[in-house]
């Protein structure tokens, strides 16, 4: 059982991602750092190294200072492609 990260706790976010529905946990996941006082705020991240043309599914969890990691967020899906 994951514990869930407090908000103003966030030290990072886990970007799960791969072509199978579930990604999230235990598949290929890139960090993408919380900026300092992120609350209500947008984070993005840039995939790379996608297969053009294959449906990938992404869900996300937020890590903690302490190394605690959420539950997994819904997946969603979308077709790679070349980037612009």
């Amino acid at each position: 059982m994951r514990t869930a990260a407090r908000r103003a706790d966030i030290a990072s976010y886990r970007v799960y991602y791969g072509t199978a529905p579930n990604p999230c946990p235990g598949g290929t996941y890139v960090t993408v750092p919380s900026p300092p006082g992120s609350s209500g705020q947008t984070v993005t991240t840039r995939l790379t190294r996608l297969s053009v043309g294959e449906v990938y599914y992404v869900a996300v969890t937020a890590v903690s200072s302490s190394g605690a990691q959420s539950d997994c967020s819904a997946a969603a899906s979308n077709r790679a492609r070349k980037p612009d």
